[in-house]
């Protein structure tokens, strides 16, 4: 018999909340790439024109879908903790 087992025999260990949604998350996944697709049909001819292992064709992709959400992440973290800064300026 184990004695290092945490999980006792016929015991099921708790799923996480990944787990426990993953098919919402695989939905979101997918209607979020349609609508990107839709509304950025741009960014898809863009790929196609210049081919996949274009230098274009990579900073169109990275541009779009990646620095423009981490910009967005980064100013959203400084407008919340913009009272930390201004309390600093004040003393």
């Amino acid at each position: 018999m184990s004695t290092g087992s945490t999980v006792a025999r016929g015991a099921r260990p708790a799923i996480g909340f990944f787990e426990r949604y993953l098919t919402v998350w695989v939905t979101l996944c997918i209607v979020v790439g349609i609508l990107v697709g839709q509304l950025l049909p741009q960014l898809f001819q863009a790929i196609g024109l210049f081919g996949f292992h274009s230098g274009a064709a990579l900073a169109t992709v990275v541009g779009v879908l990646i620095e423009v959400p981490v910009m967005l992440l980064v100013v959203s973290v400084v407008n919340r903790s913009q009272h930390w800064y201004e309390a600093k300026t004040q003393r």
